[in-house]
């Protein structure tokens, strides 16, 4: 039952911050545009 709990309130939302924080370097570091995308899409 600890496990679990420990698990929900701590691993989980640092885990999925960790990952949100990468994203966002990934996109900054190669200056991934959306925008530029989906223009390119649409001609």
């Amino acid at each position: 039952m600890a496990a679990s709990t420990l698990l929900t309130l701590l691993v989980i939302p640092v885990v999925y911050t960790l990952l949100a924080q990468l994203q966002a370097w990934v996109l900054r570091v190669f200056h991934y545009d959306r925008r530029q995308v989906r223009a390119e899409a649409v001609v």
